[in-house]
C-alpha cells in the first residue's frame, strides 16, 4: 500500500505541483480515506520526502537498468536522453518551483541526485566513448559533463520550456542532438543524423 500511495503521490505533485494537492487530493485518487494515508505518514511534509525518495530511487533504479545494458557510448547517452524526455512530459512547472520554495530539503536531495549522480553517468560515458574512439580525444571531460548536466536542469526549471508541452521532445532532442556534435569524434557524425527521439 505503501508504495502505491508514494506513485501516486508522485504522479500528482509533478502533474499539478506540491501545494495545490491536498492530502484529500491524494486518498480520493487513491479510493482510500484521508484516515489510511495518516496511518502510514503523519503528515504531508513526510509524505513529501518520502514521495521523493521513492521518486529517485526509482529514478536510480531506471537508470541503471539502462547503463546495465553495456551499450555503446553513443547509443547509452541517446538512450538516456529518451528516459529524460519521457519523464520531463509529466513535470509541471509548479511541481520544481513549489519543491525549491516550500520543501527546501527535499529539493536538496533532487539537486544532489542531479548534480551527483547524473554528473557520474556523463562523465563515464564520456571517458568510455573517448577510450572507444566514438568521442574526441581531446574533450575535457569534468567541464563537458557538468556543463550538459547544468544545461539539462535549465532547460527542466525554465517555466516557458515545461509551459511549452507541444515542443518538450524536440527542443530535448535538439539539445542532445548539440551535444552529440560537440563531442563524437569525425568518424561517427553521421550517427548523429539518425537519431530518432
Amino acid at each position: 500500500m505503501v508504495d502505491r500511495i508514494l506513485e501516486t503521490t508522485m504522479y500528482l505533485f509533478m502533474e499539478q505541483g506540491i501545494r495545490v494537492v491536498s492530502m484529500d487530493d491524494i486518498a480520493n485518487k487513491l479510493g482510500v480515506s484521508k484516515k489510511t494515508l495518516y496511518v502510514h505518514f503523519s503528515s504531508k511534509k513526510e509524505l513529501v520526502s518520502k514521495s521523493v525518495d521513492f521518486h529517485l530511487a526509482l529514478e536510480k533504479k531506471d537508470l541503471e537498468e539502462i547503463l546495465s545494458q553495456n551499450l555503446d557510448p553513443i547509443d547509452e547517452i541517446i538512450s538516456i536522453g529518451k528516459h529524460g524526455i519521457n519523464k520531463i512530459r509529466g513535470v509541471s512547472y509548479n511541481a520544481r518551483y513549489d519543491m525549491k520554495k516550500y520543501y527546501a530539503e527535499e529539493f536538496e536531495k533532487i539537486y544532489d541526485f542531479e548534480t551527483n549522480f547524473m554528473n557520474n553517468i556523463f562523465k563515464e560515458n564520456l571517458m568510455r566513448g573517448i577510450e572507444k574512439g566514438v568521442y574526441r580525444k581531446n574533450l575535457c571531460v569534468d567541464f563537458i559533463s557538468s556543463i550538459y548536466r547544468n544545461s539539462i536542469t535549465n532547460l527542466i526549471t525554465n517555466e516557458q520550456f515545461i509551459l511549452n508541452k507541444s515542443g518538450v521532445d524536440k527542443i530535448c532532442a535538439l539539445h542532445l542532438e548539440y551535444h552529440l556534435y560537440g563531442i563524437i569524434h569525425q568518424d561517427f557524425i553521421h550517427r548523429v543524423k539518425e537519431i530518432n527521439l
